[in-house]
């Protein structure tokens, strides 16, 4: 599997035409209502070109985190899982299957997550046979 840094990433984007990224201020908006900073490179990909981001299909917009991530807590809640949110995460991709990923905040060891996220991902379907924190390189 080809592994690619933050910077060829964004490259590979910029080499792209018609970009449509987000605004500062909606990112800002959002950092402050979660009271996180986003990785950089999350950062970085939705200012350059969100639209085309979106057209993944699976990566939220930045001005619908907050309900998302609503949305997120009430499936938890209501299957009565005993992994919950804490207020700083951010979900910013969700599947049509009720499955979503969420970023903790800068500066936070994924250490601490990971066995809460090998029990969110047995709770979805999916075995990881390895768990890599993403947007720190």
């Amino acid at each position: 599997m080809t592994r690619f840094t933050d910077d060829e990433v964004v490259q590979i984007f910029e080499e792209l035409p018609n970009h449509q990224g987000c605004s500062s201020a909606d990112l800002d908006d959002a950092e402050q209502a979660f009271g996180a900073a986003f990785p950089s490179i999350y950062r970085r990909l939705m200012l350059l070109d969100e639209r085309r981001m979106l057209s993944i299909g699976w990566i939220l917009p930045v001005r619908k985190l907050k309900d998302w991530k609503r949305e997120a807590e009430h499936l938890l809640t209501e299957d009565r899982h005993e992994f919950q949110l804490e207020p700083h995460h951010v979900v910013f991709a969700w599947y049509d299957i009720h499955s979503f990923f969420f970023l903790p905040p800068m500066g936070v060891t994924m250490s601490r997550y990971i066995d809460s996220i090998i029990t969110l991902a047995k709770i979805i379907g999916f075995q990881p046979k390895r768990l890599l924190p993403c947007g720190n390189s």
